[in-house]
């Protein structure tokens, strides 16, 4: 889950389906909003034992938070490249399939309903992944010039960046509030609004560090961000991004870890990360009981609605895209990025449609190994 949740648009909840731990992962989380977790508090620790799921979620994060610091750089590096990019896609691509087909084993007798719930959820979730990842707000977007210690040199054709003069272009207000907390720029940074053409200061268009400790719209965020992560085909930061709110929570966690390392404390950006989290925990609690609802409500419906979301999420995993080149502007530091652009078909004679069919195979190979490991397991 946490190699999924690194690449762009993968939902952990696909891979715990993958897993076969989905329902148990469900009903866990789950038992975290209810009395018996308070019980460990006056020391009922056998009522805490047999009641909550903690070992799964304690096993699980901890195994999330191994793969981030073990996979995160590799991962990182091959999304950075067209060609690589397009064999870890194929690779999740074959995980995914080959999921499919064991979900649909799990499910005994497949019914004209449970069809419908499939196409559904399928239908669903093509419709809903067919937005661009572009926030919901409609702020004016402005052209800013970099400072000199931050602009591109490089040799690659950038969509938003002018070369010659150092100006970055199409940037909405909220990713400039985060590059102002970045430092990336001040508040007499000259920005001009695209529609108008008129030049502003940037404070005076955008404040920073001016909140409550209690922000409704982020607390928000982390709910639906989390519930999208439970919902196999659906990724968290792809709804954080269509909120709006993906530059400034990743510009609070890079604040609060630079500040770490240098032994300084950042209070907007703990703030900020804390009303994610409680968005978080709230919305993982509350939508883990609607799903456990459905499950116990309909189990085959409800498995086939989700298996619908999983096929879906193959449009997201399609690994022959086209690509551009652009500057994150939270990630200045680190050069261009990789955006995907549009999708194509190979032919036969292309040699990467090959070499990531081999990728596809071996996701194939790693999703049936897991199955019958598990089946191995339970027989035992």
């Amino acid at each position: 889950m946490g190699a999924a949740d690194i690449v762009p648009g993968v939902s952990g909840g696909t891979m715990a389906l993958i897993c076969g731990i989905y329902e148990e992962l469900i009903a866990s989380i789950k038992s975290v909003g209810t009395a018996d977790a308070l019980s460990i508090f006056w020391f009922d620790f056998n009522r805490f034992n047999q009641k909550v799921g903690w070992r799964l979620l304690t096993a699980i994060l901890l195994g999330i938070v191994f793969s981030l610091i073990i996979f995160s750089q590799s991962i990182h590096a091959m999304l950075g490249s067209p060609v690589s990019r397009t064999y870890l896609y194929a690779l999740f691509l074959g995980m995914i399939v080959s999921s499919i087909v064991v979900c649909i084993w799990r499910v005994p007798n497949w019914e004209n309903r449970l069809w419908i719930g499939l196409a559904s959820g399928a239908a669903l979730t093509l419709f809903f992944t067919g937005f661009r990842s572009e926030p919901v707000v409609t702020h004016d977007l402005y052209d800013v010039k970099l400072p000199p210690e931050y602009r591109y040199e490089g040799n690659e054709q950038l969509r938003n960046y002018d070369s010659e003069t150092g100006i970055l272009k199409g940037v909405d207000s909220q990713t400039l509030a985060a590059m102002w907390a970045k430092g990336f720029l001040n508040a007499d940074s000259v920005v001009v609004a695209q529609q108008s053409q008129k030049e502003k200061r940037l404070a005076d268009i955008v404040t920073i560090g001016e909140h409550g400790w209690f922000n409704p719209w982020l607390f928000f965020c982390g709910a639906i961000a989390v519930s999208a992560m439970l919902l196999p085909g659906i990724s968290g930061s792809f709804l954080l991004m269509i909120l709006g709110a993906y530059p400034i929570v990743i510009a609070a966690l890079a604040e609060l870890v630079q500040g770490w390392t240098s032994f300084t404390w950042d209070g907007d950006a703990f703030t900020i990360l804390l009303n994610l989290g409680l968005g978080i925990a709230a919305g993982a609690i509350v939508f883990s009981r609607v799903v456990d609802w459905f499950l116990k409500k309909d189990h085959d419906m409800t498995v086939s609605v989700l298996i619908g979301f999983m096929i879906g999420s193959l449009r997201v995993v399609w690994p022959y895209r086209t690509y551009v080149w652009e500057l994150d502007p939270l990630k200045l530091r680190n050069g261009p990025q990789l955006i995907p652009d549009g999708f194509y078909q190979p032919t036969i004679w292309d040699g990467a449609y090959w070499t990531s069919a081999i990728f596809m195979v071996i996701g194939l190979g790693i999703v049936f190994l897991i199955y019958n490991l598990s089946e191995n397991t339970k027989k035992r």
